[in-house]
């Protein structure tokens, strides 16, 4: 099989980091965004040993000219098979609660940079008749809960753009796919009383998603949802 170039936002923790290391693994090159240098260079040196081409950028794509430089980088390297939009962030807020700004700064972070990156490599994709993206929802992007006003808008609103960019360019032989995954056990429930032994363990998802890279140009796998079995 011939490696493929994956970009990787949101990479250095929890599932993004898990997704570097099985792509890593299976031969893929990577680019991976993450807003700390010191992570980067740690899953960097550890991805080296695998023999495969690792770059990395450090950026904070919460913000908008960072979001820009990686957009334009993007739209000049006509290379990359793979978008992997994973950056999320989560916050605890009400309806009476979730101020204007808050709710910005989420849909900046969990939905614009999805956006940007994904216009930025579908010239590309468009030109080769072939790519493939993936957007890394939440069980929260089809059913909002108690607490989480803010973050169940803004995964609401990645679902519909997923779903519309899906429609819109599957024509043209990008597949779009989106992952929405219950409770992952990452270092987002550090501090809390959680058995995070009962919930969705991050490396199951990226093994689920190593035969997205691999199907036949004719199979489209529209969503995958996952749910923890006992939590």
């Amino acid at each position: 099989m011939k490696p493929m170039k994956v970009i990787i936002t949101g990479a250095t923790r929890g599932l993004g980091k898990s997704i570097a290391e099985a792509l890593s693994k299976h031969g893929h090159d990577l680019l991976l965004i993450a807003r700390s240098k010191e992570d980067l260079k740690s899953l960097s040196d550890l991805l080296a040993l695998n023999n495969t081409l690792v770059e990395t950028l450090t950026l904070d794509l919460g913000k908008s000219d960072d979001l820009q430089k990686l957009s334009e980088k993007l739209k000049a390297d006509q290379t990359f098979d793979v978008l992997i939009n994973n950056l999320g962030v989560y916050q605890e807020d009400s309806p009476e609660k979730a101020g204007i700004e808050e709710i910005d700064k989420l849909l900046r972070i969990n939905l614009y940079s999805t956006i940007e990156l994904s216009k930025a490599v579908l010239p590309q994709m468009k030109s080769r008749k072939n790519g493939l993206i993936i957007n890394i929802g939440s069980v929260m992007s089809v059913e909002a809960i108690p607490h989480a006003t803010a973050y169940s808008i803004s995964k609401h609103a990645l679902k519909a753009w997923n779903d519309a960019l899906r429609k819109e360019v599957r024509k043209d032989g990008i597949k779009v796919t989106a992952v929405y995954p219950g409770a992952i056990n990452t270092s987002s429930w550090d501090g809390m009383d959680a058995d995070r032994s009962q919930m969705i363990q991050a490396e199951d998802i990226a093994k689920l998603l190593l035969p997205l890279l691999t199907m036949n140009s004719c199979t489209l796998v529209d969503e995958i949802k996952l749910s923890p079995r006992n939590f």
